[in-house]
């Protein structure tokens, strides 16, 4: 729209194409991978959120906040996606979540303040603390705010809070590759071999190979349980029960891995 002063065109002041399209994104890494492996599950690929965040717009910040444990698991694909990892610590004995929380806020505040022309924040976390900044961005700022979450662990007032909600969809855990879970057959085989007592907890806590950490460990043993690769079975040791994993010898993929081995004895003693 245009008037006319002193027979020039004018154009009246508007919001640019930048200032709408501009998008802030803001991920509680912690609450990202946990929410999902809390529930034997794993967390979309980071890049899903990028894709999702760039409807919006132009993604002119993308941050995920958390701990070194859950960011180094994730440090490549982060990278790969462009966003930026901050790793969040104390030096005193501030609870952990606490201090995420803290570098989070305090980066959502900075961006309000510093680039004025970002109008979409997506923040990507269940915890209804950040309601409060969701409010002011929306309502003194007029700015537009997405919440994704899984619809399960959210907060009634973020979601409330926000001009939108976007559920976060949770996704099947990987198995190893064919040549992971063979090594993992015959270092239980060797264990076996040599009369030790085999649980599923110390496997996941002693076998280390891929990278994976002792969760995912556990996580992928189950995992073999279930397809037959592994049996349980619950036996008296040391005046009590204890529930010891086995191969199954006749399952193929155990026969892959061992060729002509013969299958190993018993369990008896550590």
């Amino acid at each position: 729209m245009t008037t006319e002063d002193d027979g020039f065109p004018l154009k009246r002041l508007e919001w640019s194409p930048v200032s709408i399209d501009s998008v802030a994104l803001f991920i509680d890494f912690e609450y990202f991978v946990y929410g999902a492996e809390n529930e034997r599950m794993a967390p979309p690929a980071p890049a899903r959120l990028m894709e999702r965040a760039a409807e919006y717009g132009s993604v002119a910040a993308a941050k995920a906040f958390g701990q070194n444990d859950v960011l180094d698991r994730y440090r490549q694909e982060l990278r790969a996606a462009s966003i930026e990892a901050i790793l969040c610590t104390s030096t005193g004995g501030a609870n952990k979540k606490n201090v995420t929380d803290f570098y989070m806020l305090d980066s959502i505040y900075q961006t309000a303040y510093t680039q004025g022309h970002i109008h979409h924040y997506i923040l990507v976390t269940g915890d209804g603390d950040f309601a409060s900044v969701l409010a002011y961005l929306r309502y003194r700022l007029q700015k537009n705010t997405i919440v994704m979450a899984y619809a399960d662990s959210v907060s009634p007032e973020l979601k409330a809070a926000a001009n939108e909600f976007v559920e976060l969809k949770r996704v099947a855990k990987e198995m190893w590759p064919e040549e992971e879970q063979i090594k993992l057959i015959r270092f239980v085989h060797s264990g076996q071999s040599l009369g030790k007592l085999i649980t599923l907890t110390s496997t996941a806590r002693v076998y280390k190979s891929g990278g994976a950490t002792e969760d995912e460990r556990r996580e992928q043993i189950a995992r073999m349980i279930q397809n037959g690769v592994f049996e349980q079975r619950v036996e008296e040791h040391g005046g009590g029960p204890i529930r010891l994993l086995y191969l199954n010898y006749s399952h193929p993929l155990v026969q892959k891995a061992l060729g002509d081995e013969p299958p190993a004895g018993a369990a008896k003693t550590e």
